[in-house]
């Protein structure tokens, strides 16, 4: 069976993006989603997705039943969220802390209530009004980019199952990094390309010779208008981060 994981060809390298973190051009395609691409630099070893640009939307949540939503994740988050905050809070004095693609403000909500003086940035009006009805938390529209509209610096800024979805992260966490105190802490959580199902998924698709995508295109949310365009693993990570200043 030929293997579905092959190096690109010229031309088609040509069409490519080049890596994000090292701007290498020496890649190696994964899979094939449907015309999006998973994509490999040979150099940094970082995973991306080329193909599949963002999308402007209006509003996320107007696609979802905002109740049932709430219902259904509300409880699981807010259990990690606060697991998060412990963890946080061992490594961080307590100050202004940013919650950067906030969505309905359950993690600010628990940071407030612990002590902290938190802000929000965030893209849908819906969760906006939510949290600011809601919880009386202080959140801005926008997204990364707007991180540069505040006056102050932040002992910590977090990033929520964010930066997966954004086109150029070494040049946004730039951006985050002149916002930190000297001795501000970032908290990521991003998807790890090393995990036990990406690692399946990846295998059941190389050997149904590309066949069975199902399980890639759901980890990649191929059919969502913001998809994933990065999985990392702890070696790309620490080397964006590095080079951002970190």
């Amino acid at each position: 069976m030929q293997s579905a994981t092959k190096p690109i060809d010229s031309r088609t390298e040509q069409e490519m993006h080049s890596c994000e973190a090292c701007s290498s051009s020496r890649l190696r395609q994964l899979a094939n989603l449907n015309g999006a691409r998973i994509i490999k630099c040979l150099n940094c070893n970082l995973v991306y997705l080329d193909g599949r640009d963002p999308k402007p939307q209006a509003d996320y949540y107007d696609e979802v039943l905002l109740d049932d939503y709430i219902k259904y994740y509300k409880d699981h988050r807010t259990d990690i969220f606060s697991k998060h905050l412990r963890i946080i809070e061992k490594y961080s004095a307590k100050g202004k802390i940013l919650d950067i693609g906030c969505s309905f403000g359950w993690f600010l909500d628990l940071a407030q209530k612990a002590g902290w003086v938190g802000f929000g940035l965030e893209n849908s009006q819906k969760a906006i009004g939510y949290a600011r009805e809601k919880y009386g938390l202080s959140v801005s529209p926008g997204g990364i980019e707007s991180v540069k509209n505040f006056d102050t610096d932040f002992q910590v800024i977090t990033l929520w199952n964010v930066l997966e979805h954004i086109p150029n992260p070494l040049r946004n966490l730039e951006m985050i990094n002149e916002k930190l105190s000297s001795d501000g802490l970032l908290v990521i959580s991003v998807p790890n390309i090393e995990g036990l199902i990406t690692k399946l998924a990846f295998l059941s698709y190389r050997l149904s010779g590309g066949k069975f995508k199902f399980a890639l295109s759901r980890l990649y949310q191929i059919e969502n208008e913001n998809p994933h365009l990065y999985h990392f693993s702890l070696k790309t990570i620490t080397s964006i981060l590095n080079k951002s200043g970190y």
